[in-house]
């Protein structure tokens, strides 16, 4: 989204964001748009043995960040990228986004997300986007930051080269 938060205003955001991730209202989008970005950010980040976008309230940040924070211009990019990926569901399935199968919304997020693919599609383009405000919203949360990674409070001395394998987690600070 391009845009400077002074933490003291991230504090705020952080503050009303944990106070109501239960009973939330979307602020900028509408129901049926907030349900469809919650869908995608659980196909996104699915909870696993870790939590996962929705536990985290990827979807509930991003809406409140589209409200508080995104250019007009943002925000245009966003209602219309969400009614593309509608209308792909539409003329795929002869069924809104919402109403697909968990199987139709796979296929249809992964011929959305083709790596190394020429992004000629303004779905893809959009998709692309809101893909990396999910994974961020998820790892600048508390589950993701803390959960999904290690996290060490206090860290000690620095160690440069600490042994790893493919089983364990990557490091947040």
């Amino acid at each position: 989204m391009g845009v400077s938060i002074p933490l003291s205003q991230l504090d705020i955001l952080a503050s009303s964001f944990a106070a109501s991730k239960d009973d939330f209202d979307p602020q900028f989008l509408g129901s049926k748009n907030f349900i469809l970005l919650q869908q995608i950010s659980d196909l996104v980040i699915p909870r696993t043995d870790t939590p996962g976008a929705i536990d985290a309230g990827v979807h509930i940040f991003i809406d409140l960040m589209l409200n508080e924070w995104a250019s007009e211009e943002t925000k245009v990019k966003y209602l219309a990228g969400f009614k593309g990926i509608n209308n792909m569901a539409i003329i795929s399935f002869d069924t809104s986004f919402v109403d697909c199968t968990t199987t139709q919304k796979i296929s249809l997020i992964e011929s959305l997300d083709v790596a190394n693919a020429k992004l000629d599609n303004d779905s893809q383009i959009f998709f692309r986007d809101l893909k990396w405000f999910i994974i961020s919203g998820y790892y600048s949360s508390e589950e993701g930051a803390s959960v999904e990674l290690n996290y060490d409070r206090m860290p000690g001395k620095y160690q440069g080269c600490l042994p790893f394998s493919e089983q364990d987690k990557a490091w947040s600070s």
